[in-house]
């Protein structure tokens, strides 16, 4: 996959996110509103609708935010930990040593 093909994913999921987002507080402002409005004694029965859909709003921040991140990190230290495995296994510090002390 070419570079502006990734971009172009990670940019349609961060849209996603914020139009989901708008969703979210547009309707749990409504939600919350009406309840308010209708002075209802109850437990506040919005609380529900806010907190189910709350989490689902901060999974889908992570993924579009922070998850390459994640993987980004992880790809890097996999990466040196190769190198370093590479450098012992190949004896590149023995010569290293021996360029040092020929000097």
């Amino acid at each position: 996959m070419e570079k502006k093909d990734k971009l172009l994913l990670i940019a349609k999921e961060r849209a996603n996110f914020k139009s989901h987002l708008v969703a979210y507080l547009a309707v749990n402002g409504f939600l919350w509103l009406l309840w308010f409005i209708l002075e209802d004694t109850s437990d506040p029965w919005p609380m529900i609708v806010t907190l189910g859909w709350g989490i689902a709003i901060v999974t889908h921040y992570f993924k579009a935010y922070k998850k390459r991140d994640w993987v980004q990190k992880e790809y890097t230290k996999l990466l040196e930990e190769e190198n370093e495995r590479e450098y012992w296994e190949k004896g590149l510090y023995k010569e290293e040593n021996k360029d040092s002390h020929s000097s």
